[in-house]
């Protein structure tokens, strides 16, 4: 979600879902989402969801040693099952506590943002959760959601989609926000003034707005979204800025965004703001730009590494200038900006330099010196499979060499098998992947087989549509081969 300072650009990223209508009312009954329990929760634990005490059940849901958010959910509609059983007679006894609700709503948000799992399901989740955490309050007299909640389903309804938002979908926004405002004055109504103010839309409220309306790319959505903003009096933050790039992007251009970059203090800026800076230059092409950019980080990570070695703490007080914007001389690659630059690397035929990154990234820590090495992630990975299937060549005859070979796929698909437990894939990864093949191997190789029997056998593949064709051809390949031995 979007929030104060400190928080990433995934949360000014566009959602990666199909769904255009993800909005729901927020009187959801539980009873509407009982068919969104897909996978059986025996393939995460060797034990049934019924063999579960109810003291277990509520552990699976408050324990974030629990990772996997479907057992959490498993769990939750088995508590709530037991309230519609005649054998508990107590009006007011629930296991769903407030306590609890609040935890499993935070999870699910989490879920959301971290996994970018943002399906119309997940949001369904979300607003039952939320809705039961009304009622429970409601049984002390309280009806209400805090403005944190509110945020929550604010941000989840806009969100959920794929590529620009429809301007219906921010007016189902706007409504929820309608329905935020209405409870904060129904609560004043009530005298509850202290109540209220914990529910009154926040800067993150507005932030959210904005990045909703960005995504768009509608001018009057734009525009209502910073209307509300300056009627409510708050103060902006980092967040709104860099909430608006891409629409500067679109409306003034790279200038336009280096201006926007030079208003805001060095320390400001930080690295999410700074990647969404050189995506936008990856839209305008210019490259030389995210090369300097890169050299300049890496040498801020050797300066970081001394200065901390030397005990040295003017570092962080001190700039330095990319593109006419000045940002502090202690801000290095994140995560962020490693998989950035390996995707637009592969995706412009640069496949030294993807790879180089790719390697800087795993061969450097987290937080100098103490810090965690970097993982692959999958937005690399994905980067790379793109660059295969993209610009993949199979080998010269003349032994000329070749940039995106078989030879360096297949070392990156070993790293990618030895990792399957914490990569998922989904199917058009998975599609890139067989795609990078087929283009730098021999047709009469085996090594589409090969590929294939791996990813079915380390990740779950979906076979239906072209991933269902392809499995057939390739069945048939394999049985032609045998025929001809």
């Amino acid at each position: 979600l979007p929030k104060g300072d400190g928080t990433d650009v995934s949360a000014i990223s566009v959602a990666e879902d199909p769904a255009e209508d993800t909005l729901v009312d927020l009187d959801l009954d539980l009873t509407d989402v009982e068919s969104l329990q897909t996978l059986s929760v025996e393939e995460y634990t060797n034990r049934p969801i019924e063999q579960l005490s109810t003291k277990e059940l509520r552990e699976v849901i408050m324990d974030e040693k629990w990772s996997d958010i479907d057992y959490a959910w498993a769990a939750y509609r088995r508590l709530a099952s037991f309230e519609m059983s005649d054998a508990i007679g107590l009006d007011n006894y629930t296991e769903l506590d407030v306590e609890l609700l609040v935890k499993l709503s935070r999870r699910l948000a989490k879920e959301r943002k971290e996994t970018k799992r943002r399906t119309q399901e997940l949001y369904l989740r979300i607003a039952a959760v939320l809705n039961r955490l009304r009622q429970e309050r409601g049984r002390r007299g309280f009806p209400y959601l805090k403005s944190r909640e509110w945020n929550i389903l604010l941000y989840c309804s806009g969100t959920g989609q794929r590529g620009r938002i429809p301007p219906a979908t921010f007016n189902k926004v706007l409504q929820v926000y309608q329905d935020m405002m209405e409870d904060v004055m129904d609560a004043r109504r009530a005298g509850l003034h202290i109540l209220a103010s914990r529910m009154e839309p926040d800067i993150v409220t507005y932030n959210t707005l904005i990045h909703i309306a960005v995504q768009t790319q509608h001018q009057p959505a734009v525009n209502r979204a910073q209307e509300l903003l300056r009627s409510s009096n708050l103060r902006i933050d980092r967040i709104t800025r860099l909430s608006m790039i891409r629409h500067v992007y679109r409306n003034e251009g790279l200038y336009g965004v280096t201006s926007l970059l030079r208003s805001m203090k060095p320390d400001e800026i930080g690295a999410d703001g700074l990647c969404a800076f050189l995506t936008c230059a990856g839209l305008d092409h210019r490259m030389s730009i995210i090369d300097e950019t890169y050299v300049v980080l890496r040498r801020n990570l050797t300066d970081v590494k001394e200065a901390i070695d030397q005990s040295d703490p003017s570092l962080s007080e001190q700039t330095i200038e990319i593109e006419g914007f000045e940002v502090s001389r202690s801000l290095v690659p994140s995560e962020e900006i490693y998989n950035f630059t390996i995707q637009t690397y592969a995706y412009h035929d640069r496949p030294i330099q993807a790879l180089q990154v790719f390697m800087d990234m795993l061969s450097t820590r987290r937080s100098y010196p103490d810090g965690e090495f970097f993982q692959p992630t999958f937005a690399a990975f994905r980067g790379l499979f793109i660059g295969f299937a993209k610009h993949g060549e199979r080998a010269s005859t003349d032994g000329a060499s070749v940039a995106w070979s078989w030879e360096r796929l297949e070392v990156i698909l070993d790293v990618l098998f030895e990792l399957h437990d914490r990569i998922n894939l989904g199917e058009r990864a998975i599609w890139w992947i067989m795609a990078g093949v087929r283009k730098t191997t021999a047709p009469e190789s085996q090594y589409r087989q090969q590929v294939w029997a791996k990813l079915k056998s380390h990740f779950h593949v979906p076979l239906r549509g072209r991933l269902k064709g392809l499995d057939i051809r390739i069945g048939e390949e394999k049985q032609k081969s045998s025929d001809d031995l």
